[in-house]
C-alpha cells in the first residue's frame, strides 16, 4: 500500500505528465498493417475486392436472422483482416532485408524481428476470433460439430 506522502507525490508528478506533444508521426500506427484499424478498408485496399468477399461469404452462409447477419459481418471483417497478414509479412521481410544493406540476411533474423512477432500475435488473435464466430454461427444454425 502506498503511503499518504507517496500518494501526494505521485499526484503532483502526474500533473507534470501531459502526454505526447506531437502525435502527427504516431497517430496512424494502428493502420500500419491494419490489424487494429477502426476502418474496414485502409489506404490502398479495394472496396470492390471487399464487397466481392462479403458477397461470397453471405452467399455461402445464408444468414437468416439479424444475429446471424451480424456474425456474418464480423466473419467477413476477420477474413478481410487475415488477407493483410502476407502483405505485412512481406513488408517486414523487405524492411529487414533493406536494413541489411544488400548483405545476405537469414530468415531467422526476419522471424525474430519484433514486427514479425507483432504480426503473428495479431494473426493468432484474428484466427481465434474467426473460429469463435464460426462456432457461434454454427450453434445458431443448429449445426453440431
Amino acid at each position: 500500500m502506498v503511503s499518504f506522502i507517496q500518494h501526494l507525490a505521485n499526484k503532483q508528478n502526474s500533473l507534470k505528465s501531459t502526454g505526447p506533444g506531437d502525435t502527427s508521426k504516431t497517430r496512424l500506427n494502428s493502420q500500419k498493417f491494419g490489424f487494429t484499424a477502426q476502418a474496414v478498408l485502409i489506404k490502398g485496399e479495394s472496396e470492390e475486392d471487399y464487397e466481392t468477399l462479403a458477397e461470397g461469404v453471405r452467399d455461402e452462409l445464408h444468414p437468416e436472422t439479424v444475429i446471424q447477419s451480424e456474425i456474418t459481418g464480423q466473419i467477413i471483417h476477420c477474413l478481410w483482416r487475415l488477407r493483410r497478414v502476407p502483405i505485412a509479412e512481406q513488408w517486414v521481410g523487405d524492411t529487414v532485408s533493406g536494413l541489411s544493406n544488400g548483405v545476405y540476411i537469414k530468415w531467422t533474423e526476419i522471424f525474430q524481428s519484433p514486427s514479425f512477432d507483432n504480426i503473428l500475435r495479431h494473426e493468432i488473435k484474428i484466427r481465434k476470433q474467426l473460429f469463435n464466430l464460426m462456432t457461434a454461427y454454427s450453434m445458431l444454425r443448429g449445426e453440431t460439430q
